[in-house]
């Protein structure tokens, strides 16, 4: 695979630069209109840029601000690994929150257990995990938002980069997607 130096060498001198995690993802912006994730839906592909990942982390960062988060503060990360969750993950970082991400396959008995031992008052999820959390009974103490919900939402205001595919399997999507974008580097940082 063909490298990109350039990129490549911005990373390594963000990650010789950075002192914290957040300064690291503030390096991110420096990416600007290039690709930060690749989602593939069933009939759609969802490109991410640097600049949309940030701005979408940040609309987020605001509503939990707004709504009461506090420094410190404990929010359970409930959802699929998708677009959303990594967003959801920058804005709690952002918004100087602690993200106790839970596996959304995670047995029911764990999930009551960590639920119940996080202290956390918020929780991040989707419609579908959430009505998983309210079979367990333990939502009565928990701010909830919806992360599919919000991303809906925002997709109607501002489109995201989508392109309607024909059906086909999730392999032949990725391979055709490797074929049409040649720029799509894997950075690894030494």
């Amino acid at each position: 695979m063909e490298h990109d130096a350039m990129p490549q060498e911005r990373m390594r001198s963000h990650h010789r630069e950075a002192v914290t995690l957040i300064e690291l993802i503030q390096g991110l912006g420096s990416y600007g209109g290039q690709q930060a994730l690749v989602a593939f839906h069933k009939q759609s592909v969802e490109v991410l840029t640097y600049r949309r990942l940030l701005q979408e982390a940040d609309q987020l960062t605001a509503v939990l601000i707004e709504s009461g988060l506090q420094k410190g503060e404990r929010v359970l990360l409930y959802a699929p690994n998708s677009p959303a969750w990594i967003i959801a993950f920058l804005a709690l970082l952002r918004g100087a929150a602690v993200p106790v991400p839970i596996d959304s396959q995670m047995p029911s008995d764990d999930l009551a257990h960590v639920i119940r031992d996080s202290e956390a008052r918020r929780l991040l999820t989707t419609h579908t995990l959430a009505k998983h959390v309210m079979a367990l009974g333990h939502t009565q103490h928990l701010a909830t938002l919806f992360l599919d919900r919000m991303r809906r939402h925002h997709h109607q205001q501002d489109r995201i980069v989508r392109r309607r595919c024909p059906p086909q399997s999730k392999a032949n999507r990725l391979r055709d997607h490797r074929r049409r974008s040649s720029r799509l580097q894997v950075h690894s940082i030494d």
